[in-house]
């Protein structure tokens, strides 16, 4: 796990001298990374993935200035073409990789995913979806509707996958703006930004009520 506690760029360092020669066992034990908030040019999930082929979760969210998928999946494509990525040989299992300032017309999105899709044995899941929320175009006559795309009917804003309500915790399929009520307990949903920050308010009351409950 990379925290700010610690020297990023000496840790990141090291593991990138790791070879079969001198990091053989611990290239096979490592399964998870967490990248999370790690906002640094100079520090590339992507490079873990070579260094760990066995990996199966890999978390590099919230790195609004440097997660570009027409970026990252030109750069996967080359070490494809280059033999230092062979097709199927990875354990990638899930790549989370959101944050909250995802473009609504992210056209590299489905690019990106068959590239990740392509390097590892398993099906991978993204942290990350369009809203997918079919659109109403009231205001377009019929025959203009009715030559629009499938693509086009549907709400494309990337949304976090696994987004849940900050009052019940319910996942949420759409995004805030597309469905305003919680499916799960009817509240007004909020942006993700304040939806986040309420839910981790609610946790810490609710960790408090429960320590404070000890003592009853």
């Amino acid at each position: 796990v990379f925290t700010k506690e610690h020297d990023l760029h000496q840790v990141y360092a090291t593991l990138r001298r790791f070879r079969d020669s001198n990091g053989h066992n611990l290239r096979k034990l490592v399964k998870e990374i967490c990248m999370d908030d790690m906002d640094d040019s100079m520090i590339s999930p992507l490079v873990m993935l070579i260094k760990f082929p066995h990996l199966q979760h890999l978390s590099a969210r919230q790195r609004r200035l440097n997660t570009n998928l027409e970026a990252d999946s030109k750069i996967l494509q080359e070490w494809i073409k280059g033999g230092l990525l062979v097709p199927g040989s990875l354990s990638l299992e899930r790549l989370d990789l959101f944050h909250y300032n995802m473009a609504s017309d992210e056209p590299f999105l489905e690019l990106f995913e068959k590239t990740v899709n392509r390097i590892s044995k398993n099906s991978v899941t993204l942290d990350i979806k369009r809203c997918g929320y079919p659109k109403q175009h009231t205001s377009l006559p019929s025959e203009t509707e009715d030559g629009l795309s499938q693509d086009d009917r549907l709400c494309k804003q990337i949304i976090d996958r696994f987004a849940r309500c900050w009052a019940c915790d319910a996942p949420q399929q759409y995004c805030w703006q597309c469905t305003i009520k919680c499916a799960g307990c009817g509240t007004n949903r909020l942006p993700p930004v304040a939806n986040d920050n309420q839910r981790r308010t609610r946790t810490a009351k609710s960790a408090k009520v429960d320590e404070f409950g000890l003592f009853d």
